[in-house]
């Protein structure tokens, strides 16, 4: 079975949805030392990285039915300063390229925070 662009979008917004509270716990994180700070902001890298294994489960989208709701707000998790300032640049490529894959051609205003390493 193939999956339309709604039900790729649907399950790439499902396995983003925290990604939200990782990218607020980094941010609080970001500029302490506090005991367990290392080990919170190592959790959050391991998070991301089980997203990014997760997302390359998914079935990339085969039909060519207009774009939804689902899947405006999958191009939209890595929008904004704070993906961007919190996540290393390697780990963001690799969550833009797994969405990319899912997705394409994802809007060009989904794309502005990566960096061309061509």
């Amino acid at each position: 079975m193939t999956a339309d662009r709604e039900q790729t979008a649907q399950q790439i917004n499902q396995t983003m949805r925290r990604l939200p509270l990782i990218l607020e716990i980094l941010d609080e994180i970001r500029d302490s030392d506090h005991p367990g700070d290392v080990d919170l902001h190592q959790g959050g890298m391991q998070a991301i990285r089980q997203m990014i294994g997760r997302l390359g489960a998914i079935q990339p989208a085969m039909t060519h039915n207009a774009p939804g709701e689902s899947e405006q707000i999958a191009a939209e998790w890595l929008l904004g300063d704070q993906p961007a300032r919190l996540i290393p640049p390697p780990l963001l490529e690799q969550l833009t390229i797994a969405i990319r894959r899912l997705l394409p051609p994802l809007p060009a205003y989904a794309t502005a925070n990566t960096t061309d390493t061509q």
